[in-house]
Order: C-alpha cells, then sequence, then structure tokens
C-alpha cells in the first residue's frame, strides 16, 4: 500500500515539473498571443502530456523557416554582403 502511494507521488511530482516547466517555455514563447495562449496554457495542465507533444509537434522548426539550422552547412545562412544584382567580380 506505500508503494502504492510513493509511486503515486512520484507521478504526481512529475506532472507538476513537466508540465511546469514546458508552461514557462510556453509563455515565453511567441508562437501564440492573446486568448489562443492562455487556452493552451490551461490545456497544458488539463491534458498535459499529449497537449504538450502536440504543441512540440506543432511549434518545432521546420526546413525554411529562420530558426532552423542547416548543420551540415552552417555557411548556408549567412550573407554575403552583396545586393541582390551585385556581382562579387566587380563589387557593383
Amino acid at each position: 500500500m506505500i508503494f502504492g502511494y510513493l509511486l503515486l507521488a512520484a507521478l504526481v511530482i512529475f506532472y507538476l515539473v513537466y508540465s511546469f516547466r514546458f508552461s514557462r517555455t510556453f509563455v515565453k514563447s511567441l508562437y501564440f498571443t492573446g486568448g489562443l495562449k492562455t487556452f493552451h496554457l490551461i490545456m497544458i495542465w488539463l491534458v498535459p502530456f499529449l497537449w504538450i507533444f502536440i504543441l512540440k509537434s506543432v511549434t518545432k522548426p521546420t526546413p525554411g523557416s529562420d530558426k532552423f539550422e542547416d548543420k551540415s552547412n552552417p555557411e548556408s545562412s549567412i550573407e554575403s554582403g552583396l545586393g541582390i544584382w551585385m556581382d562579387q567580380g566587380t563589387g557593383t
């Protein structure tokens, strides 16, 4: 019986820590604002693991976004300093 209470207490502590950490990260994010952010925060606490998984998959960086980093070629996102019509050889 005591083992069951300890297991339940451990699961509750894990739930609180996991949900609180993700809630703090979510509040700082700029993906959602206003009422939608409030709705997601409520859902994080009501349906914690499933809703956090859904939000993580929706808000993760995708290729082509400014947060996606090309690990194989880190210089691919660095600008050359040249304008769109400038030639590197002439500089004009």
